[in-house]
């Protein structure tokens, strides 16, 4: 074989050789290719679903808040009518009583029933309920007893009695405005209840609930 064909010879297994190398590189890179996409779909499925895990969640606390808003919406406006209605009682047995009648038992009865009734709705376990059942036992206690009737104290039991009704109902208002800003159930009311009572009004705090709202500090 001739110089000149040895050289084309090699020339032509040269250029098959980086044929099959530029083959190869392209297969490489081919196969890579697909693999990074299959992991990019991969990894965009798995944050699809996170996400989807996420907004299940999210809308499941999300209705949980806006159920328990609406239950606490009802329980606030139903404490409200039994309070009203047990003022419109005491009221009215208290103009019975300066007018020196007797009581029927009709409104005996009723004023049982709101004083027992009022009971069910509040939870026992807190200090302002338990300062609630003392103030309004007092009241009917004094309207039922043959004691000497004095208007100026029953006033004054009433105004104590009054003012706790509304730290209820504020502090109620204010629990349910803190669940539907952060979406979370508040279950300790004593800071709700101290703070709405100071702020309601700061002597019959001092009178009333200091005792029992700063005993343990």
């Amino acid at each position: 074989m001739e110089n000149k064909d040895l050289i084309a010879l090699i020339a032509a297994l040269l250029a098959f050789a980086a044929s099959l190398i530029s083959i190869g590189t392209s297969f490489y890179r081919t196969g890579k290719s697909i693999k990074a996409s299959k992991e990019s779909t991969e990894a965009s499925n798995n944050v699809s679903l996170q996400l989807g895990n996420l907004t299940a969640e999210t809308q499941g606390k999300q209705r949980f808040i806006e159920t328990i808003s609406m239950q606490r919406v009802q329980w606030i406006n139903s404490v409200r009518d039994n309070f009203s209605h047990l003022s419109k009682i005491t009221y009215t047995m208290a103009d019975i009583r300066e007018r020196k009648e007797p009581i029927p038992d009709t409104l005996k009865n009723e004023l049982y029933y709101y004083v027992n009734h009022l009971e069910l709705f509040l939870n026992p376990t807190e200090d302002i309920t338990k300062v609630f059942i003392e103030l309004k036992d007092k009241v009917s206690h004094y309207l039922l007893s043959d004691t000497a009737y004095s208007s100026s104290l029953y006033e004054e039991l009433m105004h104590n009695l009054h003012y706790v009704e509304q730290v209820i109902l504020k502090a109620e208002w204010k629990r349910l405005k803190i669940e539907t800003l952060e979406g979370t159930e508040v279950r300790k009311m004593k800071k709700i209840h101290r703070k709405t009572a100071r702020k309601i009004d700061e002597e019959r705090y001092d009178l009333l609930l200091k005792n029992y709202y700063e005993r343990q500090e």
